[in-house]
Parts: structure tokens; C-alpha cells; sequence
């Protein structure tokens, strides 16, 4: 039993981990798309940004590139 708790522990942190890994990324290529990138402790916000500066130009948000 306590093999099954620990593998299940195991595969909700490397859940977690993947989940954080996707939003830092989508967070850079935000930025990068808007060409404002500073520090990860502006991404947040620089990601709104590059949100705000699509919704108001009309430019479509970056998608995942499709695979050909």
C-alpha cells in the first residue's frame, strides 16, 4: 500500500510540475511576443500586456505551431 501512496504522490507533483512548466512557457512567448520581457517576476503582467495589446490591435493570440 504504501508503495502505491508513494508513486501516487510522485505522479501528482510531476503533474504539478509539467502544469508550471506550460504556464511559465506560454508566459515567454507572451512577452516575447510583445516584445517586453524583463524578469519572471514582471511576466505576469507583461503576459496581460501582450493580452491587452492583441485585444486592441486586432492581432490574433500566438497558437501552438501545427504540426505539418
Amino acid at each position: 500500500m504504501k508503495d502505491t501512496d508513494s508513486n501516487s504522490g510522485l505522479s501528482i507533483a510531476t503533474l504539478i510540475v509539467s502544469a508550471l512548466r506550460h504556464v511559465i512557457a506560454e508566459t515567454v512567448v507572451e512577452c516575447a511576443c510583445y516584445g517586453r520581457w524583463r524578469r519572471i517576476d514582471t511576466g505576469w503582467r507583461c503576459a496581460q500586456q501582450a493580452k491587452d495589446h492583441r485585444a486592441e490591435s486586432g492581432h490574433p493570440a500566438p497558437e501552438s505551431p501545427a504540426i505539418h
